[in-house]
């Protein structure tokens, strides 16, 4: 007898293939059918022709301390996602440092690098190896895990971690380290060169050089690991190190995160050219795309639309000097001359509502400045001008696309290229990466409304596609396989996030279940059962077990 089935499903397997209607059944923690099935099960659910697919693989998130603090998976296992990657940029909760100076630093870089909830009294472990012993039979999704650079080089040279490069005696002791953590079930190791993100600047990675560098690569890339660092765009350069890491390692690596940069959206291409052109020659070379505009928040003071334009500058932003600086002609000439070549206010119509302290314009919560304008047959300009006088004293802000990944256009060249794996950097950042919702997105989003993608196409990027890159035998709806499985809507699933993002990522934020989803398994077991999280904890955390 099977332990579950789903009849009447629209099977979408992961690999591409065409939808076909059929049956999935499970036994064991494994497929054990697909297609036609027959026999009882202990439980069998009717898919009513809503589609069954693999569990979705996320190969870039921050979610080392979040798998102690939600241990089910949540944000992200509400999204249908069953397998996660942690420990990426070379910055993670394990190895610990076991002196106080330098647990403090790493415990600095983690809350710039994730969020101010990490609290290095939450860590019960020492090793990497006592980390994946924590998180063995605790957690309810999989876990693939990169050896961190950072955390490794602090327990191997203290405090000298953040000022020099490592002596052969360190170096052997980093690599000691880093053999028993492939040994303990790690998939790779990740880093963080010098002239990445500002976020990750002068953190202990960045003081190595390339002796270390490839070390690391030979030991762990050697034995079939994935190399994973970030600072991609430094890729395109030949005098980086990570041009030259990337370009003579031989085997996987994955570049985070692949983007438009604010000052250089076309760069976005150029990263994709690179990226092929090592694939032609044989190199695994993938880059990490969040299929989102990232987010700016902001208020009246830093408006940003008028960010570095002097006539802006020069205005008092005290709330009453404000309001009268606006109100006069005179100046809301100057500044709307001055905005007509200033890129920021190039996104003005885009600019989103999300408070006001004026009453008067609570009917613009949640509406664009372009929208709004248009309904008082106005210009944005003119509307922004006596907008921001009437709420001076606050009003806040949303807007999508100000930072990276400005053009949707670009985005969808970055979402469809060969290289382009889906991420979402859940657990990091929390006030403004709202990207948990990835999976979704792009089945909704991207498939549905805008056709980028057909359904299987989607599917397989969330999936087999990963699956492929990690080295898992997870993505793929087969007979023998591992049992990590989504049940969804095509025509509802969404990730809800809507035009205006929470403040936060907090309790309810993690908790909060999209539309669409109806089922989550993992190594047999339900997950989430009709939008409900549940209790089982199947997840695996060994390189050999995924």
């Amino acid at each position: 007898m099977n332990d579950l089935v789903i009849r009447n499903a629209k099977i979408v397997d992961g690999t591409g293939s065409p939808a076909y209607h059929g049956s999935v059944a499970v036994q064991d923690g494994i497929i054990s059918e697909v297609g036609e099935v027959s026999g009882s099960a202990k439980r069998t659910i009717d898919a009513g022709g809503r589609v069954v697919s693999p569990g979705f693989i996320d190969p870039h998130t921050h979610m080392d301390l979040f798998l102690k603090l939600y241990p089910d998976g949540a944000p992200v296992v509400n999204y249908g996602v069953t397998t996660v990657v942690i420990g990426d940029c070379g910055a993670s909760c394990a190895p610990v440092p076991q002196t106080p100076a330098t647990l403090d630093i790493l415990v600095s870089y983690l809350r710039r690098v994730m969020d101010k909830y990490v609290d290095p009294d939450q860590f019960e472990w020492k090793t990497f190896g006592d980390y994946l012993n924590y998180l063995e039979g605790r957690v309810g999704i999989n876990v693939g895990a990169f050896i961190p650079h950072s955390p490794v080089r602090l327990v191997a040279m203290k405090d000298a971690a953040m000022e020099r490069v490592a002596t052969p005696g360190e170096l052997k002791a980093m690599l000691e380290m880093a053999q028993q953590a492939w040994d303990d079930g790690a998939i790779g190791f990740s880093t963080s060169p010098k002239g990445g993100p500002a976020i990750h600047s002068d953190t202990p990675s960045t003081f190595a050089d390339r002796d270390e560098m490839m070390a690391f690569a030979d030991l762990i890339v050697g034995q079939g690991g994935i190399w994973q660092t970030n600072g991609a765009r430094l890729a395109l350069d030949p005098e980086t190190l990570v041009n030259e890491l990337t370009t003579s390692i031989k085997g996987r690596h994955i570049l985070n995160e692949w983007a438009q940069p604010a000052d250089d959206p076309e760069m976005a291409l150029r990263m994709g050219d690179f990226m092929e052109g090592q694939r032609q020659q044989g190199q695994g070379v993938y880059g990490v795309v969040i299929p989102y505009r990232h987010i700016e928040k902001f208020r009246v003071a830093d408006f940003y639309a008028f960010a570095g334009l002097p006539e802006w500058d020069a205005i008092s932003k005290e709330p009453e000097n404000l309001a009268t600086s606006l109100a006069d002609p005179d100046t809301r000439a100057r500044i709307a001359a001055a905005a007509k070549d200033h890129a920021p206010a190039q996104y003005l119509e885009d600019i989103h509502v999300r408070a006001v302290s004026n009453p008067s314009d609570d009917r613009w919560i949640g509406r664009s400045l372009g929208t709004a304008a248009r309904e008082s047959g106005t210009t944005p300009m003119e509307f922004v001008l006596s907008f921001l006088a009437r709420n001076a004293m606050d009003a806040r802000f949303v807007l999508w696309g100000g930072g990276r990944n400005s053009s949707l256009k670009l985005l969808e060249q970055m979402i469809t290229h060969p290289c382009g794996v889906i991420g979402t950097d859940a657990g990091a950042h929390l006030d403004r990466f709202f990207f948990h919702g990835a999976p979704a997105k792009l089945l909704g989003y991207w498939s549905r409304e805008r056709q980028l993608l057909s359904l299987e196409q989607a599917v397989h990027k969330l999936t087999g596609f990963p699956a492929q890159i990690l080295g898992t035998s997870r993505g793929v709806l087969e007979a023998g396989r591992p049992a990590d499985l989504v049940l969804f809507d095509p025509d509802t699933i969404d990730d809800g996030m809507g035009d205006i993002p929470p403040e936060v990522i907090d309790v309810e934020e993690v908790r909060r279940q999209p539309p669409g989803v109806h089922l989550v398994v993992v190594n047999g077991q339900v997950a989430v059962d009709d939008g409900v999280p549940t209790e089982q904890r199947a997840g695996r955390v060994r390189r050999w077990e995924l």
